[in-house]
């Protein structure tokens, strides 16, 4: 009788003991940035929780776009000039292969599971949908003139496209794979961010200096913010109270406040900022600056920029790169 009991206690205590060092280990995990440095020719992988770049992982000539897939397990980075894709295990921080795509792969986003990559050919004015597994082009989807950013809703099963020489947001239906509408945009669209519920979309036009407001529900254009002098990405908080700009002629990050439409903070950060995303709890802001070489890290109760960490030459980083 006392042995069984001592034999409860124990794998009581084991139970318990797993438990919270699976708890620990799974609250102390942190994210990784993954920037890709076009002038440099390589990504530098940084680790959020020291704040510091722990690898430099070569990706063939002059990478751009970036997305997260498959859960955080994997990273997609386009290479316009190779005309390929190449993916990143994120557990090893190596390049598992490469896929040839196009004539010019800029923008990139991933469906959650992962199974499916959206490339932008800036120069076939098409969409490609890649199989990641089976490392093959499923089907091209004609959108406008010079597709450069993507957004996925996962939710309606759409995919929308900034069209940048169209001044257009293509939206795809996914289970149909065509194009259900196009809507109007400002001068030049680059960049899109979608809020958190979905039901606002944001156009970052650069030659007008402003972001164009889609209602998802409509498909319309309902109201064009100004921001700063060449705006070039965007990035809603998790929270979908603020919207981020960064402007690359004036080296600073509008702030804009979703519920009163109105710019309430400008952040100075490094030379000619890219690119631009947010930790999944919200409170860091990354944004590649592409001029320097670096990443500003803004803290976003503060909206102050705490730390500058130098990654590589021509950091771009365009589209979502921080593993959730």
């Amino acid at each position: 009788m006392q042995l069984n009991q001592l034999a409860r206690r124990f794998n009581k205590r084991l139970a318990f003991f797993c438990l919270f060092f699976s708890a620990t280990t799974f609250a102390n995990a942190e994210a990784l940035a993954f920037i890709s440095n076009q002038l440099a020719h390589n990504v530098s992988v940084i680790d959020l929780a020291q704040d510091k770049v722990i690898k430099s992982i070569s990706v063939g000539k002059n990478p751009a776009g970036v997305a997260i897939c498959n859960q955080g397990q994997q990273v997609i980075v386009t290479s316009p000039e190779e005309k390929r894709l190449f993916i990143i295990d994120v557990a090893s921080l190596q390049v598992e292969t490469s896929i040839e795509v196009g004539q010019g792969p800029l923008g990139v986003a991933c469906t959650v599971s992962g199974t499916l990559a959206y490339v932008a050919d800036w120069y076939n004015q098409n969409v490609s949908i890649i199989d990641i597994k089976q490392k093959r082009i499923l089907n091209t989807i004609k959108v406008g003139e010079s597709p450069a950013g993507l957004v996925i809703d996962e939710h309606q099963q759409r995919l929308y496209v900034a069209n940048r020489d169209s001044d257009s947001v293509s939206v795809v239906d996914l289970k149909k794979q065509r194009v259900i509408a196009e809507i109007s945009v400002g001068d030049a669209p680059f960049g899109l961010s979608l809020s958190p519920n979905g039901k606002r979309l944001f156009a970052v036009n650069v030659r007008s200096a402003s972001v164009s407001v889609i209602n998802t529900e409509t498909l319309k254009r309902i109201n064009d913010l100004s921001v700063g002098e060449w705006p070039y990405c965007a990035v809603v908080n998790p929270a979908g109270t603020k919207l981020y700009v960064t402007n690359q002629e004036e080296d600073s990050v509008s702030v804009i406040d979703m519920k009163e439409n109105k710019l309430i903070a400008v952040i100075d950060v490094g030379e000619t900022p890219e690119g631009i995303d947010i930790t999944a709890d919200g409170t860091k802001l990354i944004v590649a600056n592409w001029g320097e070489g670096s990443i500003s890290i803004i803290n976003s109760e503060t909206l102050k920029t705490e730390k500058v960490i130098s990654t590589g030459k021509g950091s771009r980083a365009f589209g979502r790169f921080i593993t959730p």
